[in-house]
């Protein structure tokens, strides 16, 4: 008896982790018009971290390549710095009156990332953990950043254009 509710047990625990890896792979950051600036430098780099936000995502859900993950990681530590100096440029070059509350929500950014990244390194690649893990991810790479997109650096290029 004992054997045979260590495998319904067992079967359970297969069949939830299959329905957890169909909903983990709806995890992505769609690139899509709305989303461009008309400020070519701007949209280039929007577009250059929606991908590697995408190959973060990947990495955790296919391959668990931890080797992979830090990589992103810090690839998108070093892009995401030089993307809002990028922006930060701009809106001191064009003495953008938003200049301050975009700033701070770059610097907001940057600490919810560093959070992030501190957890990845305690991460401990089980399934349970890893859906948790995943979903912050993208909550906060994809929702974020299509959010702050929308709301303040489309304004920022139409300031831009303005000039």
């Amino acid at each position: 008896q004992i054997s045979a509710s260590v495998q319904d047990l067992t079967n359970l625990a297969n069949e939830l982790k299959n329905v957890v890896l169909t909903f983990k792979i709806s995890l992505a950051v769609k690139w899509s018009k709305g989303l461009i600036t008309g400020v070519d430098e701007i949209d280039s780099q929007h577009k250059e971290l929606f991908m590697r936000i995408n190959k973060l995502l990947e990495a955790g859900e296919k391959n668990h390549d931890k080797e992979k993950i830090k990589e992103t990681i810090g690839y998108l530590e070093g892009y995401v710095r030089t993307h809002f100096a990028t922006e930060e440029k701009h809106m001191t070059k064009y003495n953008d009156s938003n200049y301050t509350s975009h700033k701070a929500e770059h610097e907001k950014f940057a600490k919810d990332f560093r959070e992030l990244v501190g957890k990845f390194e305690g991460f401990d690649y089980k399934l349970s953990t890893e859906i948790i893990m995943m979903s912050d991810t993208e909550k906060l790479l994809g929702d974020w950043w299509i959010n702050h997109i929308h709301k303040n650096d489309i304004e920022l290029a139409k300031f831009i254009k303005k000039r």
